[in-house]
């Protein structure tokens, strides 16, 4: 965010893709069903394993927001 302060956000063009995933040791994936539509979809989850740093707190992490709000959450937290 720092190295975008000065972006005028009026010339950003919309991503090309509507799902991105992060396949490392720490799992996660994003997806919305537009970039434009006021009533789109976003689903976010997070996956991994409990065995790499700081993952059991977040392992199962989900949210999923339409039209305009969030419908859906669960930050899990687990503590061993």
């Amino acid at each position: 965010m720092i190295w975008g302060k000065d972006l005028p956000l009026d010339k950003i063009s919309e991503p090309a893709s509507n799902v991105w995933k992060g396949q490392g040791a720490n799992p996660v994936c994003m997806m919305r069903t537009s970039w434009t539509a006021p009533n789109a979809i976003y689903l976010g989850f997070k996956a991994g394993s409990a065995w790499v740093n700081h993952e059991h707190m977040v392992i199962g992490s989900f949210l999923m927001e339409a039209e305009g709000s969030r419908r859906v959450s669960d930050f899990y937290v687990c503590y061993f």
